[in-house]
């Protein structure tokens, strides 16, 4: 386990390197990083964007380049299923998970292992958790908490799949 600043893609790879030599093969990668800053489109400004950017995509875009020369098992983007549905606010947020899915499709297309997981609301840890307004937002949806460690279970299925990209959410869509 390594813990850097996703949004500097130089400490992305001194993190990769040192995690890569000396101990135990560094068989995978998940990705999970991530920041919120909601506000309506009409507020947003190029700042803004690029922090919610920056640890998902520059953090993805330089662990791709860092581990391209390595034998993983994994390599696992954590997203959102705002990249499917959007939520109100979250225009950068949403876009920088899209860009997850891309990069995972790219890699699974180049051979490289790449899963993008869609995550939805995960009780109690998850982003959803901590901010009501996209709680309340994914729960208007249809889109329900799950609890952690059936979020779990099912990722240990998609592991196994062979797809580059699926989305996990508990739904209520009656």
């Amino acid at each position: 386990v390594a813990s850097v600043d996703m949004g500097d893609a130089a400490a992305v790879a001194r993190g990769v390197a040192a995690m890569a030599q000396g101990g135990p093969r560094l068989a995978g990668v998940f990705h999970a990083a991530g920041v919120l800053d909601d506000g309506l489109l009409a507020e947003q400004t190029e700042s803004r964007v690029a922090a919610v950017m920056a640890p998902k995509v520059t953090g993805a875009l330089a662990l791709d380049a860092a581990t391209r020369g390595l034998s993983l098992d994994h390599f696992v983007l954590f997203s959102s299923v705002s990249a499917q549905f959007g939520n109100v606010g979250q225009a950068g947020y949403a876009a920088a998970n899209a860009a997850l899915d891309a990069i995972a499709d790219t890699r699974r297309a180049q051979g490289a292992p790449a899963l993008s997981v869609n995550w939805g609301a995960v009780g109690r840890v998850g982003m959803a958790a901590r901010d009501t307004h996209v709680a309340e937002h994914l729960e208007r949806m249809g889109i329900v908490p799950m609890e952690p460690g059936a979020a779990l279970d099912v990722l240990q299925e998609a592991l196994r799949s062979d797809q580059p990209q699926i989305a996990i959410m508990d739904v209520d869509w009656d």
